[in-house]
This record gives structure tokens, sequence and C-alpha cells, in this order.
């Protein structure tokens, strides 16, 4: 091979290679991807209304979110944090955000049954350790690869 014909060959795959890279560079850039962190307000009734939440959530403990207001509690037994993830890739985030808010609500429903108690009061958001109160919604963390909710509550006896 000649000094002149692999010149000519080393430009053409190096062409080649610079509108690849360019290309595949426009297509990154163009294409909508999930952020980091997206925060979803995730609908708690909505949420607990699921066939799912509602094939899991045995009704032996009650769940009070924000500042709602609860029968008179007759016992304060300790507290409950979860901090549950679910797989967001290539799914909806609403679906991955009601996974995790449920499999927080089952460690909940459990550590009430553990402690004996019967409801869970001021269940509020906890991502990150910061406490965000809402009566009808919890906050989602939805990332590129994991959905994730933190709920902090009150395990109780409550009157029936």
């Amino acid at each position: 091979m000649q000094n002149g014909e692999m010149l000519m060959r080393t430009n053409a795959i190096c062409s080649a290679i610079v509108i690849s890279a360019a290309f595949l560079g426009t297509t990154l850039i163009l294409t909508p991807a999930k952020s980091s962190d997206d925060i979803i307000s995730l609908d708690i009734a909505k949420a607990m209304a699921t066939p799912d939440a509602q094939a899991n959530m045995d009704g032996s403990v009650k769940f009070y979110f924000g500042n709602a207001p609860h029968p008179t509690v007759v016992k304060q037994l300790g507290e409950g944090i979860t901090n549950k993830k679910a797989n967001g890739v290539g799914r909806n985030s609403t679906k991955g955000c009601d996974r995790a808010f449920l499999n927080g609500l089952i460690q909940l429903q459990q550590r009430a049954k553990d402690l004996g108690g019967n409801a869970v009061i001021n269940i509020n958001s906890y991502y990150k350790k910061i406490e965000v109160v809402s009566n009808t919604t919890v906050e989602c963390h939805s990332g590129l690869l994991m959905d994730g909710v933190a709920l902090k509550g009150e395990i109780v006896t409550i009157n029936p």
C-alpha cells in the first residue's frame, strides 16, 4: 500500500468517526430523557385504591396522613420510617411510585402490628429526612433508574 493511499484511508476512517460522533451527540441531545430526580405528587387515595394495595393491606392498621383528624390516641408506641424504592427503568413513573408507596405502607403496617398498634398517624413524606406534610399527597422522587417514596409516621393504638 502506498503512503498516499494509506493517508486517504486514514482520512476516510477519521471522517466516518467524526460524522458518527456528531450524529450520536445530536441524537443524545435531542432525545428527551428522564431527569435524575423529578418530584411527583402521588395522590394517596388513588394509590391506596389500586388492586395491588387492596390485596396487601389487611385493614388491621389504619393510616392517617398529614394532620388529618384521627380517633383519640390511647397509647404512643414509637415511630415508623420507611424509604422504599421501585425499579423505574422502562416503566411509567406513576406505577413505580405506586409500588414504592405501597411497599412503605406494608412496612408501616408490619411495624404497627409488631408493636401492638392499630394505627399510624401523622404520616408525612420524609425524603432525605425533609418532612413534607400533606393530607392528600406524598412525594415520590423519580429518577433515571429508580422511583422512591420515604414516609415517617407515629405508631399508636387508637380507640376503634
